[in-house]
């Protein structure tokens, strides 16, 4: 696995673990959406701008993505 492959597991992990405390939801829940809506796809696709802010606006920007599906989530904001 290459250097770039690592960061971007690591970056979809911690975005992950970071939305079940966001979204107040257990893991099964949590990995529901993330397959449901492909996250880990829209993350490696947003992974160069993600790269470049912090946690915290990744989190708003995949919500916004949500929001634009018509996902209500519960964000413990």
């Amino acid at each position: 696995m290459s250097s770039m492959e690592q960061e971007l597991t690591f970056m979809e992990v911690r975005l992950f673990r970071l939305a079940q405390t966001r979204w107040k939801m257990d893991r099964t829940e949590c990995a529901d959406i993330f397959r449901e809506h492909d996250l880990l796809g829209y993350i490696q696709d947003a992974y160069e701008e993600f790269h470049e802010q912090g946690d915290e606006a990744n989190m708003e920007d995949i919500e916004a993505f949500l929001s634009a599906k018509g996902v209500s989530l519960d964000v413990a904001g």
